[in-house]
């Protein structure tokens, strides 16, 4: 499994936890196992393996758990604590009524 990243910046927790979802709902669908993936930053051209882990795996259970409790209470998430991210983040384009 390949997740590409048109970003120029070391695979962050956030690049890990999805690469980990998607190995999950692989799981899920084929019954076999994902052991890890890849993140391929398409600018650097250099592909970091990530290891789906146990704690990898308990971290985006958790998160998921965190968003449908967001879901569920119609809240929106809480804005950055730091916008410095933002500068080079993928998403920046949706969120301007945050950054």
């Amino acid at each position: 499994m390949v997740e590409y990243k048109d970003s120029e910046r070391p695979a962050g927790k956030h690049f890990k936890l999805q690469l980990a979802a998607y190995a999950l709902l692989l799981e899920e669908a084929w019954r076999l196992p994902v052991r890890r993936g890849y993140i391929y930053a398409i600018p650097l051209r250099q592909t970091e393996v990530i290891s789906i882990t146990p704690t990898l795996r308990a971290q985006v259970r958790q998160t998921v758990a965190a968003m449908q409790a967001l879901v569920r209470g119609e809240q929106m998430p809480p804005p950055p604590a730091s916008r410095r991210p933002c500068v080079s983040c993928e998403f920046r384009r949706f969120c301007n009524d945050v950054v």
